[in-house]
């Protein structure tokens, strides 16, 4: 994966994805994402160029 859009969308999906994992050990297994989670991923995909 080069940089760029491609590049930082997938940085900001594997750094949301470590965050969701621990999350899920924390709460038994619950994969869910959560309101919050899913706005900032929209939030961050209107930044991009």
């Amino acid at each position: 994966m080069g940089d760029g859009p491609c590049g930082q969308i997938w940085r900001i999906f594997l750094c949301l994805e470590q965050i969701r994992l621990r999350k899920s050990k924390q709460s038994r297994g619950n994969k869910i994402w959560s309101n919050k989670e899913v706005s900032l991923i929209f939030l961050l995909l209107s930044q991009l160029p």
